[in-house]
């Protein structure tokens, strides 16, 4: 979805040749075609069950709360934002009153552009109502990549602690010990960058 807002900005710029959002307002009915593509990919973005971006999205807060409560809390938080945002900024482009007259002369997508953005519609509704399709084949390589490197419970929340220290942090030792499952407890305090990186692999 973030590939198709891309997209999207590059077509309306071509047209308009700015983005500023006070430059818009109300051209769902220059640009119905653009604006109804527009929509869906917004919402694949918000998260909207049935799309793409609801998959992810519940699969990596799936996974966070399972490991730490907090931060899938904050995700939530996160999520809810960029919602907002989402919808606060397709209703000043597409709804209310046209801000300039320059917006009447709009074009909608040419053929060669509806071509480029309906096979990623069409993308977007397939993973969200079925997800398995390309989570069975990325299953077995995450499991293999567990079952690798098999945290305990209490490596993880080390991890995760260590993750706010800001001291010097060895990342090649780290992936020596946790390959070999040796103690945690034979790791220097890490830096805070480095080790959420490594961290947020996990």
């Amino acid at each position: 979805s973030t590939g198709a807002l891309f997209l999207l900005v590059g077509f309306l710029y071509e047209r308009r040749h700015t983005r500023m959002l006070d430059d818009f307002g109300g051209i769902w009915k220059f640009m119905p075609v653009y604006a109804a593509i527009a929509l869906i990919a917004f919402m694949s973005s918000a998260g909207l069950p049935g799309l793409n971006g609801f998959v992810g999205e519940f699969a990596i807060l799936l996974g966070t709360t399972r490991t730490n409560v907090t931060f899938a809390v904050l995700g939530t938080l996160g999520i809810i934002l960029a919602a907002w945002y989402l919808l606060w900024a397709f209703a000043k482009i597409f709804k209310g009153p046209s801000n300039s007259p320059a917006n009447a002369d709009l074009k909608d997508l040419t053929l060669r552009e509806v071509v480029i953005m309906v096979p990623l519609v069409v993308m977007f509704i397939v993973i969200g109502l079925f997800p398995n399709l390309f989570l069975s084949k990325i299953n077995p390589s995450v499991d293999a990549l567990l079952n690798q490197v098999n945290f305990s419970d209490s490596a993880k929340r080390w991890l995760i602690n260590a993750a706010f220290d800001r001291q010097e942090f060895d990342g090649w030792r780290f992936f020596q010990i946790a390959l070999r499952r040796e103690p945690m407890k034979e790791l220097s305090d890490g830096n805070a960058f480095a080790l959420s990186c490594v961290g947020m692999s996990f």
